[in-house]
């Protein structure tokens, strides 16, 4: 069986804003600044000028490997 990244093999679990924030224990301007980072930007979808949705399963993988 060939190799494959983490995130490919997970089911994607695209979430809002509150509920990152709640997954994680931010606050709410917390998890806004950390979605503004250029290396969190695979794991954000942006519908609109205002919806925000964060795949988790990316987001984990991607703030493990920054806050190691």
């Amino acid at each position: 069986m060939a190799w494959t990244k983490l995130s490919e093999k997970q089911k994607a679990n695209w979430v809002n804003m509150n509920k990152f924030a709640e997954e994680f224990d931010l606050k709410k301007t917390k998890a806004y600044e950390l979605v503004k980072l250029p290396e969190m930007q695979r794991a954000v979808r942006r519908f609109g000028e205002r919806t925000i949705r964060v795949n988790l399963p990316m987001a984990d993988e991607i703030l493990a490997q920054i806050y190691r």
